[in-house]
């Protein structure tokens, strides 16, 4: 488009389009910064409060060196009925946190089982596991004993 302007044309437009874009540039970041104090907290997130949870427990998968399967049980999964919005939900942001490990669902025969028990205490026994962690509001992680 410059092409079409004569030499003196360019020199004189080429400053004000910088100029133009400079200003335009400073102006969303004002705009951003002062909408920014109407977002919510970072910490009020549903995923990041979730990783917060869970960040125990991967501190306790990384210092014992486990990278392999990890099972994750709901109290509806022990009772043999289909998963709630709410356990599909805690399963999908628990898949997210757990990043690296690998979390399969409703599968108790895994070395680390995670118990999301959102609802209420278990309704079954989780005979073969011995607790490791416990938040103290229904997340829990298990290891599986030796021979079982």
């Amino acid at each position: 488009m410059l092409r079409k302007f004569s030499p003196k044309a360019r020199t004189i437009l080429k400053p004000i389009a910088a100029a133009a874009l400079i200003l335009c540039g400073y102006w969303n970041l004002l705009t951003a910064y002062r909408d920014s104090e109407y977002l919510p907290a970072r910490e009020s997130d549903e995923v990041v409060i979730r990783e917060t949870r869970l960040a125990p427990i991967r501190e306790n998968l990384l210092s014992m060196g486990y990278r392999g399967e990890i099972a994750f049980v709901t109290n509806h999964a022990l009772s043999g009925l289909p998963p709630t919005q709410e356990d599909d939900k805690r399963w999908g942001q628990s898949q997210y946190a757990m990043i690296p490990w690998h979390m399969v669902r409703d599968k108790q025969k895994t070395p680390f089982v995670i118990a999301d028990f959102w609802d209420g205490p278990p309704v079954a026994p989780l005979d073969g596991l011995t607790k490791i962690y416990d938040d103290g509001h229904g997340l829990i992680l298990f290891r599986a004993k030796q021979g079982s």
